[in-house]
């Protein structure tokens, strides 16, 4: 510690602390004397009064001592002895070295700073581990504050008479405080823990904060923004041009008019990553074997068929370097993929595009909903900044169903009709050729399901029949029968000319809610019989650890019990949502089939088409339920456009008691749908049709085709 005396100014006088508690006092490089402070075990902060002409201390009692030069003196003029004897000549020959005063502040110190004030009233301030002190020179606490956090450093800065004490302090949570007495004003986050702050002038900015961090750099920050250099120049007066303004205000009126008559509800459309960047740097290409690979499989059903699947190439192609690079496979219930995630460290530019080949097939939990499957791959871009691409992969029919001899009528049907004659089956199914299977008909049965086919008509009407032994069933085969038809002849119309009734949902619906209900009544008894099981095995261990033996009462046997009562509760449980997986998913059939009919009864293009399927099918999830929603969207259709002064009652999302508002709405709606009545606006239409033509120029979805 370098010090000034307050008689000696043009002298420099060094103390110096020891390990042991000794202060060693030099005059330049002149030795003058040793004291041992008293009750000393570690060393701590040490400064030097220069108002008193003192130096303070905190001692290893945790107290906050002033020891004057004066008494140093005193105690040293009269112990002359030899250097190696200054311990006993200081102790027996010498006076006694104390205090001229103490505080206890009841920890340990950081450091301590003496504070010079314009109001001539110096104070002492001392960074305790959890407490900042202000002390008066003669001992006495002028205020104290108490941190909730653990403190590291702090500066203390001139006292303004306005602002009071000003300290900066930092805290080991990476947060830099800044206080006025007790008080609080300004709080900044730090990215490091600093162990030392100063305050500097760095090129012209004055209040520059000087941190040494923990990680031994040093960095120079000041608080507020960045300083502006440029200045606005004073605007010049400019004449009022009045037509210019009305003009604006008739146009915004304009705007306002249009948005209430609107409701302000136009659709958002979401900002794809090519519009965000000037260039999507990934590039994702799926091919789809059209052989399937029956080998591979190891599983097998009860009557020994292999599970059949398709082998799927994924090829990612980047125009600049990525990192971790997830691909990730989302497959409907019924199909699973040979991996649901897979991690690329990296992704450099190369002519060789990285190849994932993952293996889809069937699980035997439920029949598939949908043959698309999402492919979706985060990254990261050099700047660490997280992008996402996505992708949709078509199975081809032939990973559910195989040929077979299928009767000639069946239980479901629906009739299609298309503006060009009936085409020949075998060459637009070939997948399916079999003895059995001719050109206006091809038989199929889903694996482990129900028998499906195709019949043209026998007369000269271009008419498709499509049939199944399961209503649920005929989705699958009628989408993927359009989808191979306009395939084959892009410009062809299908319509279907049977009005298309929510009949066949009502059974499904009813089969849906029950078991909804029988599982949420399986997890009340779960949750009751877990708790009765840790009740009594508290008390079961009471019993044991007392001293004296007592009774088990037949607690032993009530908690065999409860213990069974739980593994039946559980696999009950499991068997409802299985169960649950399978309905939900020919609910979904049934519903994307009525979409389907709907679309090519009205005459609708693909935009009505995915209005009406968002309103059929939300997706289910733990949550909110099927029933929920979907009363939900149609009540509130219903709604926004009465007809003859039709009262429809509020919905919330709890489960409903029964189906019986469900059916009634959904015969409404649909007999409305069929009327040719739209319940969404052209506008609307109009801005969903521009997003999706721009999102598939851009090649955010690429589909593979088989």
């Amino acid at each position: 510690m370098n010090t000034k005396h307050s008689c000696v100014t043009d002298d420099d006088f060094i103390c110096v602390q020891s390990m042991d508690g000794a202060l060693t006092l030099y005059e330049h490089e002149t030795f003058m004397f040793t004291r041992f402070v008293p009750n000393f075990m570690l060393p701590g902060p040490l400064v030097y009064n220069s108002f008193n002409d003192s130096f303070v201390t905190v001692s290893s009692s945790n107290f906050l001592e002033s020891y004057s030069y004066q008494s140093l003196a005193v105690a040293s003029s009269e112990s002359q002895s030899e250097t190696t004897q200054l311990k006993t000549t200081t102790t027996s020959g010498g006076k006694r070295l104390s205090a001229d005063w103490s505080l206890n502040i009841g920890e340990s110190a950081v450091d301590i700073s003496v504070v010079r004030q314009e109001s001539n009233k110096p104070a002492i301030m001392v960074l305790g581990d959890r407490c900042l002190f202000c002390v008066e020179m003669g001992g006495k606490m002028r205020f104290m504050k108490k941190f909730d956090y653990v403190v590291a450093c702090y500066k203390v800065m001139e006292r303004n008479q306005t602002l009071g004490i000003r300290t900066i302090i930092a805290t080991y949570s990476h947060q830099l405080l800044i206080f006025s007495n007790a008080k609080l004003q300004w709080a900044a986050q730090l990215f490091s823990v600093p162990i030392c702050i100063e305050i500097s002038e760095i090129k012209n900015t004055e209040g520059t904060l000087v941190l040494l961090q923990d990680n031994f750099e040093i960095s120079c920050s000041y608080l507020g923004t960045t300083p502006s250099l440029f200045t606005l120049p004073r605007s010049q007066h400019r004449a009022i041009d009045i037509d210019q303004m009305e003009s604006e205000i008739s146009h915004y009126r304009k705007q306002i008019k249009q948005l209430q008559t609107t409701g302000g509800d136009d659709p958002i459309i979401p900002v794809t990553a090519s519009q965000l960047d000037n260039k999507c740097p990934l590039t994702i290409s799926i091919e789809t074997s059209k052989t399937l690979d029956r080998s591979k499989v190891i599983e097998e059903h009860e009557d020994g068929d292999v599970k059949p699947s398709v082998t799927c190439q994924i090829k990612l192609t980047t125009s600049r370097r990525l990192n971790d690079v997830q691909v990730s496979i989302q497959c409907p219930p019924g199909l699973q993929a040979s991996f649901k995630q897979m991690l690329l460290p990296s992704l450099s530019p190369s002519s060789v595009p990285a190849i994932v080949r993952p293996q889809i097939q069937l699980n035997g939990v439920c029949l598939p909903s949908c043959l698309s499957i999402e492919v979706s791959v985060c990254y990261k871009e050099t700047d660490d900044s997280p992008r996402v691409s996505m992708s949709m992969l078509e199975l081809p029919l032939s990973i559910l169903a195989q040929a077979c001899s299928s009767p000639n009528k069946l239980e479901h049907k629906v009739t299609l009709e298309t503006n060009i004659p009936c085409v020949d089956l075998t060459t637009l199914y070939d997948d399916f050729a079999c003895e059995d299977n001719n050109a206006c008909f091809i038989g199929m049965q889903y694996i482990h399901g129900p028998k499906a086919s195709v019949l043209t008509s026998k007369s000269n009407h271009p008419r498709y029949r499509i049939q199944c032994e399961e209503f649920a069933g005929l989705w699958l085969v009628v989408d993927d029968f359009v989808r191979r038809l306009k395939k084959v002849h892009p410009k062809v119309e299908i319509c279907c000319n049977d009005k298309p009734a929510p009949d066949k949902l009502y059974d499904l619906m009813d089969r849906h809610l029950e078991v909804r209900k029988a599982r949420d009544e399986v997890c009340v008894l779960l949750e009751e019989r877990s708790r009765q099981h840790r009740s009594i095995q508290r008390r079961l261990l009471a019993r044991f650890k007392d001293r004296t033996p007592s009774p088990l009462n037949c607690l032993d046997s009530l908690l065999e019990g409860t213990h069974e009562q739980l593994l039946t509760l559980i696999e009950a449980h499991t068997d409802y949502q299985q169960l649950l997986i399978r309905i939900s998913s020919n609910l979904t059939g049934v519903c994307m089939l009525l979409s389907l009919l709907t679309k090519l009864y009205c005459g609708w293009d693909d935009t009505q088409h995915g209005f009406l399927s968002s309103v059929l099918w939300t997706g289910l999830n733990d949550a909110v339920g099927w029933e929920e929603c979907v009363i939900l969207a149609i009540t509130h259709l219903l709604r926004t456009k009465p007809k003859n002064n039709q009262m429809l009652s509020t919905s919330s999302t709890e489960l409903p008691r029964d189906t019986a508002k469900l059916k009634k709405n959904l015969t409404v709606f649909f007999d409305r749908l069929c009327k040719h009545e739209k319940f969404w606006n052209e506008e609307k239409e109009n801005v969903m049709a521009e997003g999706i033509a721009v999102k598939e120029a851009e090649g955010m979805k690429e589909e593979a085709i088989y």
